[in-house]
């Protein structure tokens, strides 16, 4: 190598607004040509670089276009999440070096172009491993990231009074950055103490500066860990930083900066603001670090020298890609043209989707495969979107429909061509072919969650209805590359079935089919709960049909999610005030006010909250008014929801669900003359039946009206409530039964039959059945047999995932209030659901477990032979004694779900103890009751594997794991360590003495003696 004097070729960014408002982050804003000894020329799609490229520029072209005899030594892309990778660039006779930062968010293209390099800078050891599960090689992780000399303050000691306590600006969005959003809203709890600024980033560096050199404490905050270039900022202006990650403290001391977790966030925000020698003294020593190492120019160079250090090892890394069959090779070209047309800080063009479906049609014209057919079809139709003015004229859309029909012709189990058929269909608005091809994908992924292809190309239009979809895929596709590709694959197969039925929702609404649109938004949740903006449009649709405590749950949950949307929040906030929660929305208007206050892009929604609080105050009678008995915030509900309603009954005018809700909310808000007339308009419209129970309404009224003015009026709406209550659902089934029961099964359809019936038997009629096979067997038409005793839903594993993978597809689908757990060798008693449920109920608890009975049985002939029967007595509560044994077995067990997903589902990386895990989990946050009556019978068998020697060997490995994951509880508990040391003996003991009897006997009662 040239010891300190190469030739580089930069890809860089150019001049552009992105480079312009953070030019620390792109390397060819501060290299000259002359960089510490290096000749550098820059290259790009911008103006400002040497050599300006044009899309259909392949790197053979960009090298004919340095100057005569100039070879670069190496080649450096920084960022190509954003930025374009010019064709041929694997042809390169020389190194290519990628530095990628945002990887996870682009991680389609991250995966397409990982073997095109020969070496991969990032900025943390997490992203190593995760970039080299991608196909990458030679990762190394190195903060590459400074601050321009410019930027660094001249004289700290010498910046006047800073304004804010503490700051941050960034990107402020639930679905990218929750975790993040979280931090954020514990910082505006504290806006009543300190003066606290949240904003996004300003439109230039001067102006993102000048918010750091007047703030005292500045927060960051990074989803890896990592260290943030506003880090480095901040310290730049004298500013103390706030910051958790692990990276961080690989590159500064911990009296360098505010070093929190979420223990002490407050404590340490307290300690720093109230002595300010301890915080300009630890300014002081970061800034000269900063000064000394974190230069821009300086930390480029000492990239450049890692870089060269490494260059021997690189140099006999094959490249993979070009090895790579010639259809591949097209395929990912194309997706990179295609990726970079939507996601990218270069100027966007449209030859990039023409590029792209070029690349495809010469790959299908050598293999025709479903990929590649689909990835076409979605080019075209994306050309057809963004060009066309009229959809059924235009030749690429008609072309990708043709391209689809095609593939599903030749290959039927293909999900995505069904998928992204039916998304061109409903994007021209056809909502009956689209419905169509949408419930087909759901019927395929439904079938083997393998027919689902998470790497095909979708359309971006899709991705930001809703806008969670990217996100939640990318997590999904970082499971499939990360060796999990069956989890990860359930898990990206859940998020499409739960996207189908979030459109089909879409449709149905649209034809003023509401009820039955509402069924498919929480089909849409319950095969992925993760989804906050289905959840709020879910919430609010909830509210319109008055299923109130679903309503109020799906705010919730939808809030949990998405914790600084402040639309999600004001509606919630109204929601609770027309439900008479004035304590609940009086917190919820003090929440948001705070955020309002701290986040300054959200200070003109201050005066909406107060008006809220204002109103509150009527309601309550703090502040009496002479308009007492007009509430305008719920006349514009009322006024809203009418609207809606009376939408859809044009469009669907036989529905009489919709015209009885309407009917109910003029009653309720006293006009009963308005509820006739639309009742008498509408009568003649229906069945006999629906006509008898709107005369039987009218009736009433026409009561009314003539004693009007006798009759309490209030008692008289109670009534018509009643009156006019349908069931939401078409089935006349409650929306959500009280209890979901979850069953799961492998490989044991006999005793499964035994464990239904036991259900069949329940004393508690109001309960559903979700029952996961975990790969065994099929029990298909078992299930369809208990169609009409039981309200049963089966959830099919292709392979067996676990115990736990199994417990937690049954909760993610779960519609019930409360959970009850049930393995299919055991049952309950006919008094379990009953009792547990009654038991929860007055006790005013989350959590309740009873008694059982230990059948051991020994299997003898293909006959079940019962041996011992003896009382399982679980102990009372005490979560201490948990963290030592577990004794509440699984089945005696029944929690609320939220709960439950509070806690955090099953974990599963354990394959035994898994129930035991999550009692602990639940046993932090919930009181348990504890019912001393046994109402279910749980089994062992000789041939079970709780009792195989090898099993118990897995029990020992499973039990040092749990002690170990929560020995932060009881690390300062000698009593409960040693009891924890003295079973890991006795379990150990047991294992010897198995092995010793076993090699003497080999009775089948061998296992229980």
């Amino acid at each position: 190598m040239r010891n300190g004097n190469m030739k580089i070729l930069l890809l860089g960014l150019g001049k552009t607004v992105t480079a312009a408002s953070l030019p620390q982050s792109w390397p060819d804003a501060y290299v000259t040509k002359n960089f510490f000894g290096h000749e550098v020329i820059t290259f790009g799609y911008a103006d400002g670089v040497d050599i300006k490229c044009a899309p259909e520029d392949t790197f053979e072209t960009i090298i004919s276009r340095l100057p005569k005899g100039w070879m670069p030594d190496i080649c450096i892309c920084t960022h190509i999440d954003w930025l374009f990778i010019p064709p041929g660039i694997e042809n390169a006779p020389f190194p290519i070096i990628n530095i990628t930062a945002d990887w996870d968010y682009r991680l389609a293209i991250a995966k397409t172009c990982a073997d095109i390099f020969d070496m991969t800078i990032v900025l943390g050891e997490d992203s190593r491993k995760s970039v080299e599960s991608l196909g990458a090689k030679n990762v190394y992780p190195f903060h590459y990231f400074g601050v321009l000399k410019e930027h660094i303050h001249k004289d700290i000691d010498s910046i006047g009074k800073r304004e804010f306590d503490i700051s941050f600006t960034g990107s402020i969005n639930d679905v990218s950055h929750l975790d993040r959003s979280k931090w954020l809203m514990r910082l505006c709890e504290l806006s009543d103490k300190y003066n606290i600024y949240i904003n996004y980033p300003g439109s230039s560096i001067e102006e993102y500066l000048e918010i750091l050199r007047k703030s005292k404490l500045v927060f960051t905050f990074h989803r890896r860990g990592e260290l943030q270039l506003r880090f480095t900022d901040a310290v730049a202006q004298g500013a103390l930083v706030l910051d958790s990650g692990k990276e961080t403290a690989k590159y500064f001391n911990d009296d360098e900066y505010a070093k929190f977790d979420d223990s002490d966030f407050e404590k340490v925000i307290d300690k720093f603001l109230n002595d300010e020698n301890l915080r300009k003294g630890t300014v002081k020593k970061c800034f000269n670090r900063v000064n000394r190492e974190f230069e821009s120019r300086y930390r480029f160079k000492e990239l450049i020298d890692f870089i060269e250090e490494k260059l021997d090892i690189i140099s006999k890394t094959k490249r993979q890609f070009k090895e790579l069959p010639e259809t591949e090779k097209l395929i990912r070209q194309a997706e990179t043209y295609y990726y970079n047309f939507y996601e990218t800080f270069i100027p966007r063009n449209i030859s990039y989707l023409f590029k792209s479906a070029e690349l495809l049609e010469k790959a299908a014209a050598i293999q025709e495969s479903p990929k590649i057919l689909t990835d076409l079809a979605v080019v075209k139709s994306s050309i057809a979107f963004k060009t066309s003015e009229n959809f059924n004229k235009d030749k690429n859309l008609s072309d990708a429909i043709a391209i689809l029909q095609r593939a599903i012709k030749r290959f039927p189990d293909y999900a995505m061509a069904y998928f992204n058929l039916a998304f061109i269909y409903f994007t021209i608005n056809e909502t009956r072919k689209a419905e169509k091809n949408f419930r087909l994908a759901i019927g395929k992924m439904s079938e083997r969650a393998e027919n689902l292809d998470p790497w095909c190309l979708y359309h971006f239009e899709h991705h930001k209805k809703p806008q969670d979809f990217k996100k939640i895929l990318n997590d999904c596709l970082i499971t499939i590359s990360e060796n999990k590709s069956q989890r990860g694959l359930l898990a990206a197969n859940n998020l499409y079935i739960s996207t189908c039925w979030y459109f089909i929702g879409k449709i149905l609404l649209s034809e003023g089919k509401v009820y039955e649109a509402y069924e498919c938004w929480q089909k849409s949740i319950s095969k992925n709960c993760e989804r906050g903006m289905i959840l709020k449009e879910l919430a609010e649709l909830a509210d319109i049909l008055e299923d109130i405590e679903f309503a109020e749950r799906t705010y919730k949950k939808a809030l949990n999610l998405l914790p600084l949307n402040i639309e999600l929040r004001i509606a919630y906030i109204k929601f609770l005030y027309r439900n008479k929660k004035y304590n609940e929305c009086l917190q919820e208007c003090k929440t948001t006010l705070k955020i309002c206050k701290t986040i300054r892009a959200y200070r003109l929604c201050t005066k909406e909250i107060k008006n809220i609080i204002l109103f509150l105050r009527r309601k309550t009678g703090e502040t009496p008014s002479p308009f007492k008995s007009i509430d305008a915030l719920k006349l514009g509900h009322l006024t809203n929801v009418i609207e809606f309603l009376t939408l859809a009954f044009t469009k669907n005018p036989k529905d009489i669900r919709l015209l009885l809700r309407g009917a109910s909310l003029l009653i309720n808000s006293s006009l009963y003359d308005d509820a006739i007339d639309i009742l008498e308009k509408a009568e003649e419209k229906f069945s006999k039946e629906e006509k008898n129970h709107i005369k039987k309404t009218l009736v009433e009224l026409y009561r009314y009206k003539i004693k009007k003015g006798r009759d309490d009026s209030t008692k008289y709406r109670r009534k018509f409530s009643r009156i006019l209550t349908l069931p939401i659902l078409s089935d006349n089934k409650r929306p959500f039964p009280k209890v979901s029961v979850l069953v799961r099964t492998y490989n044991r359809p006999n005793l499964l039959k035994e464990c239904l019936e036991s259900l069949v038997q329940q004393e508690f009629k109001d309960f559903e059945v979700v029952l996961v096979n975990d790969g065994g067997a099929d029990v298909t038409e078992i299930a369809a047999n208990y169609k009409n005793k039981l309200k049963i839903s089966l959830v099919n594993h292709g392979t067996n995932l676990g115990r736990s993978a199994a417990w937690n597809s049954a909760i993610k689908i779960a519609r019930g209030k409360h959970l009850a757990f049930l393995d299919d060798d055991d049952i309950f008693y006919p008094s379990h659901l009953n009792k547990l449920y009654d038991a929860i109920q007055k006790n005013n608890v989350k959590v309740a477990y009873s008694n059982c009975y230990c059948v051991k049985e020994l299997l003898l002939n293909n006959e079940e032979k019962k041996v011992v029967k003896e009382i399982y007595k679980t102990n009372d509560f005490d979560p201490s004694l948990l963290l030592m044994k577990n004794y509440i077995p699984i089945i005696t067990l029944m929690a609320e779900k939220e709960a439950v997903e509070d806690a955090g589902l099953f974990d599963e990386s354990f394959d035994v103890h898994e129930d035991w895990d999550m009692l602990i989990r639940l046993a932090l946050d919930n009181a348990f009751f504890h019912l001393n009556e046994a109402t279910a019978e749980y089994r062992i068998r000789a041939d079970n594997s709780n009792s195989r020697t090898a099993e118990r060997e897995r029990y020992l490995d499973t039990l040092m794991k749990l002690y170990d994951k929560y020995n932060y509880l009881v690390r300062n508990n000698p009593e409960i360590l040693k009891v924890q040391q003295n079973n890991i003996k006795l379990l150990r003991e047991e294992i010897e003495m198995r092995k010793k009897f076993v090699q003497k006997n080999s009775s089948p009662l061998a296992a229980f003696r």
